[in-house]
């Protein structure tokens, strides 16, 4: 019975009180709609004001929740389908019926795998300089995976321009 008393006079004293201000016990009273989420969302922001660019680009590039992340990550997302889609319809066979030529696809494809690249070149590179601990992050999994999904358009790239016919290189991929 003292419970529920306690309880009561609590709730009564907590609908004469206005909603966000702060109690002399530091409480601060807020809408019962209120959620969780929505609260650690106003702390991240209070947080995010006190950082520095760099740190504000890292929590950006991780994924806080803000509007500016989730830009960011549809963007990469987009990217990443705009890649794969590229990549199926540049090797999708011509409904020509084959030849003595082999199948080239249209430069359109060359056009979008460039774009998709140097997005993922961005964002990689962006992604180590602002990460707290570079070493840590270039190691991590899924960041070796970008790495390697990265590097064979420049190791193509630089053997181009140093001479070297990339063409063979294709078949050594499988493609």
């Amino acid at each position: 019975m003292n419970n529920i008393n306690e309880f009561l006079r609590n709730y009564e004293t907590r609908d004469s009180t206005l909603i966000g201000e702060e109690q002399p016990n530091g409480n601060l009273i807020v809408n019962e709609s209120d959620s969780l989420d929505d609260l650690s969302n106003t702390s991240k922001k209070r947080s995010l004001e006190n950082l520095t660019l760099r740190e504000k680009i890292y929590a950006i590039t991780e994924g806080d929740g803000t509007i500016c992340s989730l830009i960011f990550t549809s963007l990469s997302i987009g990217f990443v389908l705009i890649s794969v889609l590229g990549l199926v319809l540049g090797k999708a066979p011509s409904p020509i019926p084959p030849g003595p030529e082999m199948f080239e696809p249209h430069p359109f494809f060359d056009y979008v795998e460039t774009t998709c690249i140097v997005w993922f070149t961005i964002e990689y590179c962006l992604r180590i300089f602002v990460a707290p601990k570079k070493i840590s992050f270039v190691f991590e999994l899924l960041n070796i995976v970008d790495l390697i999904a990265i590097l064979p358009f420049y190791l193509e790239l630089s053997l181009t321009i140093f001479g070297f016919d990339s063409s063979s290189l294709k078949n050594v991929q499988g493609l």
